[in-house]
C-alpha cells in the first residue's frame, strides 16, 4: 500500500509541475496534502526546472517607466500587458532592475528596493539601501537570511567597468573592464560570485583589436554572451559554452543587416523555436526578427508597448517567493533541515512516551509513530 501511495504522489508531482503558476495557485485548495505539495522548495525548484528547459511559461519581460509581459509563443500580433504592481498604490512608479527565477527586482527613488513575485503577487520590501549605495567601485551584499546590508571590499583599482550594469549568470554578476597594466591595457570580463563573495576575470573571445566601447555583455540562451558592434561592417554575437573556461567562447551568429550595424545600440534576445530567427532589441524603441538564413529584418508587432523601454529580456513565471534562498547544491537551507530534524526529535520522544505507557506494544521494523 505505502509503494502505491508514494509511486501517486510521484505521478502527481511529475503532472502538476507541468502546469501554470496560475493554476498550481488554484489547486493548493484541492486539499492539504497538494498544497504541502505545491509549497515545498523541492516541487518549487522542479517547476521552475522545467519551465526553464522545456520554455514554457515563458514570456517577454519589457521594461519601461512600468513592466510589461507579452506571450513569446505568440509574439507577433500579441498585447503586451501591464503588470499590476503591488506598490502602484502607496508609490508614483517603481523601476524594473532586472529579473531572475521569476522574481523582479523594484525599486523606487534608489534607496527602497522590493523583490516580487507577478504570478503569485507575493512581495518583499528590503531594508533600505545604504546612502552610498551608488558611489564608486564599492560593492554592497544584501544578505536575505539576515536581512541587513553590509560593505563588501573594494573592487581592485586597475579594472575599470565599461558599465554599471552588471549581467547575472552562473551565480556571479559580471562586466567588462579595461586592465591596465603598465602601458599597456586590456579587455576582460570582471566577475563577481556572490555565493563565495569573491571577485575574478573571466577572459574575452580573441577577436583581434575592435573598438572596446562597441563591446557588450547580456545573456543568451542562458549562457554569457559578448556581443562586438563593427560600425557599418556586423554584429558578431559570442558565446561561452563551458562557464568560465576561456577557449570555450565561440561565435554563434553575427548580424549583417545594413538597418542593424548603423544602429548604436542592439541586443540578441532569444532564438525562435526554429532556431532560424532571433529575436533582437534594436535602440529603445523597437524589436525585430532577425532570419539567419535570409539575413533578412522583420519588425515585431506588439500592441500596447511601450514607445520606449529600457530593455527586454525573457521572463520565466515561477513559484519562487520573494524570500526564498535558492542553496547553492539544490538541498534546503539549514534553518529548513534544523527545523525538520527538530520535528523528527518530538516524534521520537513522543513515541517514547507511549512504548512507556504500554510496555507489551510491539512494532514492526521501520514503523513510525506519529502524532
Amino acid at each position: 500500500m505505502n509503494v502505491t501511495v508514494h509511486f501517486a504522489e510521484d505521478l502527481i508531482a511529475q503532472i502538476l509541475d507541468r502546469l501554470p503558476v496560475r493554476d498550481l495557485l488554484r489547486f493548493r485548495c484541492v486539499s492539504k496534502p497538494w498544497c504541502s505539495l505545491i509549497d515545498s522548495p523541492r516541487f518549487i525548484r522542479a517547476h521552475l526546472k522545467r519551465s526553464t528547459e522545456c520554455k514554457t511559461n515563458t514570456g517577454v519581460l519589457i521594461r519601461s517607466f512600468h513592466a510589461y509581459l507579452a506571450d513569446f509563443d505568440s509574439l507577433d500580433g500579441t498585447t503586451a500587458v501591464e503588470i499590476d504592481e503591488p506598490l502602484r498604490t502607496l508609490l508614483q512608479g517603481t523601476g524594473v532592475v532586472g529579473s531572475c527565477n521569476g522574481l523582479l527586482c523594484l525599486y523606487e527613488k534608489k534607496t527602497e528596493i522590493f523583490f516580487w513575485n507577478p504570478a503569485t503577487r507575493n512581495c518583499k520590501e528590503l531594508p533600505c539601501a545604504p546612502t552610498d549605495f551608488f558611489g564608486g567601485l564599492e560593492g554592497h551584499s544584501l544578505s536575505l537570511k539576515s536581512n541587513s546590508w553590509r560593505r563588501l571590499q573594494s573592487i581592485s583599482n586597475h579594472f575599470k567597468l565599461i558599465s554599471n550594469c552588471g549581467v547575472f549568470v552562473g551565480g556571479a554578476l559580471h562586466w567588462i573592464t579595461i586592465t591596465t597594466l603598465g602601458s599597456e591595457s586590456c579587455l576582460s570580463v570582471l566577475a563577481f560570485d556572490l555565493a563565495v563573495e569573491n571577485q575574478r576575470e573571466v577572459p574575452m573571445p580573441n577577436v583581434g583589436n575592435k573598438n572596446p566601447d562597441k563591446r557588450s555583455l547580456s545573456i543568451f540562451a542562458e549562457s554569457l554572451c559578448v556581443v562586438i558592434h563593427d560600425p557599418f561592417v556586423s554584429i558578431d554575437v559570442w558565446l561561452m559554452n563551458e562557464y568560465g573556461v576561456g577557449n570555450s567562447w565561440c561565435k554563434l551568429f553575427s548580424l549583417e543587416h545594413p538597418q542593424l550595424v548603423r544602429s548604436q545600440y542592439v541586443t540578441p534576445v532569444a532564438f525562435s523555436k526554429s532556431r532560424r530567427d532571433v529575436l533582437v532589441e534594436v535602440g529603445d524603441k523597437k524589436v525585430i526578427w532577425y532570419s539567419l538564413e535570409r539575413k533578412e529584418i522583420r519588425t515585431v508587432k506588439i500592441a500596447n508597448m511601450p514607445v520606449v523601454f529600457d530593455g527586454l529580456e525573457l521572463f520565466t513565471e515561477s513559484l519562487v517567493p520573494p524570500d526564498y534562498i535558492f542553496s547553492c547544491d539544490g538541498k534546503q537551507s539549514r534553518e529548513k533541515q534544523k527545523q525538520k530534524q527538530k520535528k523528527q526529535q518530538n516524534r521520537n520522544e513522543r513515541g517514547l512516551k507511549i512504548i512507556g505507557k504500554f510496555p507489551s506494544l510491539k512494532f514492526c521494523r521501520g514503523m513510525s509513530l506519529r502524532a
